[in-house]
């Protein structure tokens, strides 16, 4: 006998359908709609009728004739599968779905109908009973746009799709047993259920999924204040109008409470938490704790960096509901410290949910109006649910809302194949919010989730940088980069005076910075700092500069560099051995105890001798110089000097940087170093084979010495000079709230310490470290939680500011610092030259004002932060990537830096990759009120009991796995 898949149905299908379901199995009634199906698509519907059109005797109940003679027939291949109902071919009295035309009734002869068969059984299925057969065909119908719901809310009504009602109802098919009101009826019972529950799903995991929801719904939601409700329904009644229609009347709101003394106005940049979106802050304009926005509806969908007007009123919260400031979670302090992992809670949800409720006083604010739309709207994201009812893209970016797509035509296509669609990653723009739900289109498909060229392109579209290559015309218009006998005149020519080289990575290309160091007598040196002179070939306000502007810095990925400057200026300003340079340079005459004498700027024409990585240099750094032979370095292509001048200027430059560092740390400065890796990568598939973890040894502090003593000798030079248009860079003093809670938190943990000053952290940084048996765990987890309150470091205009004090940067604890030694690859940089040019070789003075420099710089401080979250983001993913490609797990080195019943928090030692770790079967319970310890115990074969004992700070092994772009890792027990 034929199967069912091979032969039309022989009877009623809605019957057939119902009884396969009174068996109890929801897969016959799957089967026998996919035996339906083919049979539909295998045979068109045609109405040969005289009284008008009518479909094949199976969709109306009837026995067709003449079954076996159709059946012997080989099937043709299958139609097209329409994915958009509009697609599908009218008959020419018919209207397209858009008119409101009822005038069908002269059906024409071999009209075809648009409505294919399984459609009208779908319909006469869900005018039956049972529920699990009505929840499925529910959402089915939904999401074929048989059905489409109106409305939001209690208002969400269910209507049949017009085109296909005007089908039903012209050709007098309703009698088919489609039953509108009964579908209707059963709308209003069941589809939310239906639309947010998975189709095939079992008993069981039903019941566990009903479970949760119960669960979910005991759990509170947060209580909206007065204030906050009355906002919240002027936001679901505001008018049509433009954005700056609802700003009136929610300034019109806001004015009469602060007329009341209830609330007072403030403005600042929205905040968001990289755990959970709802949760945003803005700073305290008077000083106090983070002002906290305690929904996403709370703050008109303003995204972060938005710049915004916002009420602020007091009120009692419960400590959960003000997360929001838990971590400022975005530092970049550069020349301090590169972290800027959000606040992650680790602590067992249990445990949690026994606490009494911590009931504080809070500022909470709620957003008037969106003053300046810093973020672009663009999302990046992926469809977790494919569905033509959801429609929801999920950003890759945790600060960000799930965006309701609403270009239905191109979801229809995509939604044809499910599978398919949940493989890809979106591109989309954000179009407009409403109280409940933000709306957008999709653009493109950037690529396939997991392959590196679309996850690279993922990771720069998601941090809003456009690597575009230069115009042809540009790059048709650079200058000559050979040096020409003109541009001598106001230069030092050092070429055959002074041994010049530089130091830096082995990979490195963009080489914008040199030393040199001359024994002037026995404790007398003069040491130059000699920086590629970039600014002499990009005019300002010239094509390229105002491209630079947007450009602002160089982009590094793990697989390859985005350059800030077109590539032959790039090659032809780097500072390379044997080759001609324009360069700046800064002398000091120091003694032997790194006591500055004297120091002087100088445009300058250099020759480089020779380029050393930091090996090359640690090598003589490490001595003896005996035993430094020739072939261990690179050759030197400056024929005026030899490779026992360049050995002998680095170690010179060691033992003053050593002495520099010394009297820097002294003076208060801070740093945290923390671990970075690099990868090596397949020559032919670009897949990462191998990482490792970057070392930072003498020869690098060597060069970071020197680099920060140019760069704030260059700061002082130029604002004594442009007092008002300095481009200077600071980093302001850390929150104080965030200090005391980090206070307590250290204090619990068992650990002294002392914030009133960087002097005090550096102190017990380096004590705290030294106590521990762990000391390499217990210094990154502290340098983890040190990081944290920090603010950003950002660039600035002097001429913006109040006062000098603002000038101050924190963790390098001096007064006044800038950027001036990376030209190549940082915008500010060039406009610190053009600065520099004008106070010492008079150069025409910058014509930039304060307010554009003010623009730039904001523009400067954005496109780093998001490149270096670019950089991190391509880390992440080869990391993950080389995890996943071996296919097994991998033990590695952690440091425990949060507990909980359930799990433990680590910091993996050699990344610095935060990983949640379960403990391999065992049971853990605090040991003493601090719950800084836990004991896990385990009991394995042979009822042998094992025991283990973690705290904040100690070292353990994990075996770590990755699995979808995220780390898993599972407790070794040693």
């Amino acid at each position: 006998m034929d199967s069912a898949e091979s032969r039309p149905s022989r009877g009623n299908p809605a019957v057939e359908c119902q009884n396969a379901h009174q068996e109890g199995n929801i897969a016959n009634v799957l089967a026998t709609l996919e035996s339906l199906q083919r049979d539909f698509e295998r045979h068109a519907i045609s109405d040969q009728t005289s009284g008008g059109a009518q479909i094949d005797g199976e969709a109306a109940g009837k026995a067709p004739k003449e079954k076996k003679k159709r059946n012997r027939v080989k099937p043709k291949a299958k139609p097209k599968r329409y994915a958009d109902i509009s697609e599908i071919s009218l008959p020419d009295n018919v209207a397209p779905l858009e008119s409101n035309s009822r005038n069908v009734r002269n059906h024409g002869s071999h009209a075809q109908t648009p409505l294919k068969e399984e459609n009208i059984t779908i319909l006469q299925l869900l005018s039956m009973d049972p529920d699990e057969r009505e929840k499925y065909l529910m959402r089915l119908a939904l999401e074929r746009n048989l059905l489409s719901m109106t409305g939001e809310g209690s208002n969400m009504t269910l209507r049949i799709n017009p085109l296909i009602y005007r089908f039903l109802n012209n050709f007098q098919l309703l009698d088919v047993g489609v039953n509108l009101h009964k579908i209707r009826e059963n709308f209003s019972r069941r589809v939310n259920k239906s639309v947010q529950q998975q189709p095939d799903m079992s008993p069981q995991q039903s019941s566990q999924q009903s479970e949760k929801k119960e669960k979910k719904a005991r759990k509170p939601a947060i209580e909206l204040s007065e204030i906050e409700e009355a906002y919240v329904k002027l936001l679901e009644r505001k008018p049509e109008g433009s954005e700056d229609e609802v700003s009136g009347v929610l300034k019109a709101f806001a004015e009469k409470l602060v007329a009341e003394k209830r609330a007072v106005m403030a403005d600042g940049e929205i905040r968001v938490s990289a755990v959970n979106y709802h949760n945003a802050y803005m700073a305290n304009p008077s000083g106090g704790r983070d002002i906290i926005f305690r929904q996403y509806a709370l703050r008109r969908h303003a995204f972060p960096g938005d710049q915004v007007l916002a009420l602020v009123f007091k009120m009692k919260v419960e400590k959960q509901d003000s997360k929001a400031d838990a971590t400022l979670g975005d530092n970049d302090l550069d020349e301090a410290t590169d972290d800027d992992d959000e606040d992650k809670k680790s602590t067992d949800s249990a445990a949690r949910a026994e606490e009494a409720p911590i009931i504080e006083e809070r500022e909470v604010g709620v957003v008037i109006e969106i003053l300046e739309k810093r973020h672009n709207r663009l999302i990046v994201g992926t469809f977790d649910r494919p569905s033509l009812v959801t429609k929801l893209l999920t950003p890759r970016d945790n600060r960000l809302p799930r965006v309701k797509i609403t270009n239905d035509g191109v979801i229809r296509g995509l939604a044809a194949n499910g599978k398919m669609m949940k493989k890809l990653i979106f591109l989309a723009r954000i179009t407009h919010s409403r109280s409940s739900e933000v709306c957008g289109q999709l653009l493109k498909v950037v690529g396939q989730i997991g392959e590196l060229e679309s996850e690279n392109r993922a990771i720069l579209l998601a941090n809003d940088l456009n690597p575009e290559p230069y115009p042809e015309a540009i790059l048709a218009e650079l200058p000559r980069f050979d040096v020409q006998p003109s541009d001598f005149q106001g230069r030092e020519d050092l070429r055959s005076s002074t041994c010049i080289f530089t130091i830096d990575p082995p990979t490195a290309r963009d080489l914008d910075d040199a030393m040199s160091c001359v024994r002037i007598d026995d404790n007398t040196f003069e040491v130059g700092v000699h920086i590629a002179d970039v600014a002499h070939y990009i005019p300002e306000n010239s094509p390229l500069d105002m491209i630079l502007r947007k450009k602002t810095t160089s982009i590094y990925l793990v697989n390859t560099v985005y350059h800030m400057l077109p590539l032959p200026m790039c090659l032809n300003c780097s500072l390379l051995p044997g080759k001609d340079r324009l360069a700046f340079s800064v002398f000091w005459r120091m003694d032997s105890s790194g006591k500055i004498l004297d120091e002087r700027i100088t445009k300058s024409i250099i020759n480089s001798c020779t380029q050393l990585a930091y090996d090359h240099a640690q090598l003589v750094i490490d001595g003896p110089r005996e035993k430094l032979a020739p072939d261990m370095f690179p050759a030197v292509e400056n024929e005026h000097f030899k490779l026992e001048d360049v050995l002998e200027s680095v170690q010179n430059l060691y033992q003053l940087s050593r002495r520099l560092r010394e009297k820097r740390f002294a003076d208060g400065a801070v740093k945290m170093d923390q671990p970075k890796i690099g990868f090596t990568l397949d020559a032919k598939t670009g897949d990462p084979v191998k990482y490792h973890r970057e070392v930072i040894r003498e020869s690098n502090q060597l060069i970071e010495e020197f680099m920060l003593l140019a760069n704030m000798t260059v700061a002082r030079w130029i604002h004594e000079k442009f007092p008002l248009t300095a481009v200077l860079r600071c980093h302001n003093e850390p929150d104080k709230h965030q200090f005391e809670k980090l206070t307590n938190e250290l204090r619990n943990a068992g650990v002294a310490f002392d914030l009133s000053s960087t002097t005090g952290i550096s102190a017990s940084l380096e004590k705290a470290i030294a106590e521990r048996k762990d000391k390499e765990a217990a210094k990154v987890v502290l340098t983890c939680m040190l990081t944290k309150p920090m603010m950003r470091a950002r660039y600035f205009c002097s001429g913006m500011t109040e006062s000098e004090d603002e000038f101050r940067h924190y963790f390098l604890s001096i007064p006044i610092y800038t950027h001036f030694t990376s030209p190549i690859r940082r915008y500010p940089d060039v406009l610190v030259h053009r600065l520099l040019a004008a106070t010492v070789a008079g150069a025409a003075t910058p014509q930039l004002s304060c307010e554009e420099l003010h623009g730039i710089t904001n523009t400067c401080n954005a496109q780093k932060y998001s490149a270096k979250l670019a950089s991190t983001d391509s880390t992440n993913l080869y990391f993950f990537k080389y995890l996943e490609s071996l296919n097994r797990v991998i033990d590695m080195r952690a440091a425990v830096y949060k507990l909980g019943l359930s799990f433990v928090e680590v910091i993996l030692i050699d990344t610095n990759h935060h990983v949640k770790v379960t403990f391999g079967g065992g049971k853990a319970s605090f040991v003493g009120d601090s719950k800084q310890t836990i004991e896990i115990v385990k009991k394995g074969k042979h009822d042998i009991t094992s025991k283990l004992t973690l705290s904040v700070f100690s070292e353990c092994k994990i075996a770590v796995t990755a699995r979808k772009g995220k780390l898993n890792g599972k407790l070794i027990w040693l």
